[in-house]
């Protein structure tokens, strides 16, 4: 791992970042060896959208909204979760990783929780807002009134969306894995990029 081989890790300085990225990994021979930098980003954001799918797939099920309003439905929850888990990583983790400023492990760490946060926590907050309103409109379901009874509309969240927790949990422990493994990949190439400018230099 690389907070264990290499505890006090070479730093890019933090004006280097966008010619790293733009030139280094871009141009790197053999492309396989930046494989983690190219397609780490559209990961994440395939398994946040994968999971978006299948919690909003089952709400939709149990609220009996059968055909309707698919598109109003899916597109927030899929496409935004695929979005920010991208952008969220390219804003808040890849600028530590080309910079060092913190340990490599406070980043793999931060990485896996930014994924389970967008990838999994974002669509279980966001699809029952939208299923809830729909079917409330469309009276597929009888939905509690958020301000009338707000205890009843929990227990109604917990019911539907917590029904079946295990693939929830394995798709949290998966994504957060992954992008853990990734950020960790990532760490590494820089640490032994810069080392071997530091040696030539």
């Amino acid at each position: 791992m690389v907070y264990q081989t290499v505890p006090n890790k070479p730093k890019l300085k933090h004006t280097d970042t966008s010619y790293f990225l733009d030139n280094v990994v871009a141009t790197w021979k053999p492309r396989s060896e930046t494989w983690h930098f190219r397609w780490g980003g559209d990961i994440g954001a395939f398994m946040g959208s994968l999971s978006a799918l299948y919690i909003m797939y089952n709400l939709r099920r149990e609220l009996k909204l059968r055909q309707y309003a698919r598109l109003t439905c899916y597109l927030p929850v899929i496409g935004m979760a695929g979005f920010l888990t991208e952008t969220m990583y390219d804003v808040f983790i890849t600028p530590q990783i080309l910079t060092g400023r913190k340990c490599p492990l406070c980043i793999s760490t931060k990485a896996a929780a930014l994924q389970i946060g967008l990838g999994v926590v974002y669509p279980l907050v966001l699809s029952p807002l939208i299923g809830f309103y729909l079917a409330d409109r469309l009276l597929t379901y009888p939905v509690p009134s958020l301000s009338r009874a707000p205890g009843e509309m929990l227990k109604l969240w917990a019911k539907l969306v917590l029904k079946s927790p295990r693939p929830l949990i394995a798709s949290a422990v998966l994504q957060g894995a992954v992008m853990a493994y990734i950020t960790n990949e990532q760490q590494l190439f820089v640490i032994n990029y810069v080392s071997s400018k530091n040696k030539e230099n």
